[in-house]
């Protein structure tokens, strides 16, 4: 799989992030702590990624809401690979069960989609659900996983 962290959890976390890129698995960046780029300066939205950055280093980064001006995009893309994704999995949805975001998931997924869940607490129950059956049904399907980098 490929991770988009928030700068502020992975510096919390830095053998978590070790671990995943030991078992394979890409590590991108996901700003510092969540700003709109709409709704953001461009000035500190710029100082919120580079803050963000694992090392000051070139990686995938995924804007918070998909959202960033194109003054944003054209000067963030110089430096790192900008990835959207084709199917939000919604698992933070208030009142979404496990069942209904897998169902969503599957009835939208191609060769190809990149497919957003969430680890936070709003996504929790959803998300340990809803992975599972995701997973399982894809795989049963004769679809395989890959990083981002493999791509």
């Amino acid at each position: 799989a490929t991770f988009f962290c928030l700068g502020k959890q992975a510096a919390a976390a830095p053998e978590l992030m070790e671990r995943l890129r030991r078992e394979g698995h890409a590590v991108g960046h996901h700003t510092w702590d969540h700003p709109n780029g709409w709704r953001t300066p461009n000035r500190a939205y710029y100082r919120n990624v580079l803050r963000g950055l694992p090392n000051g280093e070139r990686v995938l980064f995924r804007p918070p809401y998909g959202r960033l001006r194109l003054s944003q995009l054209r000067r963030l893309r110089k430096r790192d690979r900008i990835v959207m994704w084709d199917i939000p999995a919604g698992d933070f949805t208030p009142d979404r069960s496990g069942q209904d975001c897998a169902r969503k998931v599957l009835q939208r997924v191609v060769a190809g989609s990149i497919i957003v869940f969430h680890d936070n607490r709003k996504s929790s129950r959803c998300l340990k659900e809803a992975l599972p059956l995701v997973l399982e049904a894809l795989l049963n399907q004769g679809y395989r996983f890959g990083t981002l980098t493999e791509a």
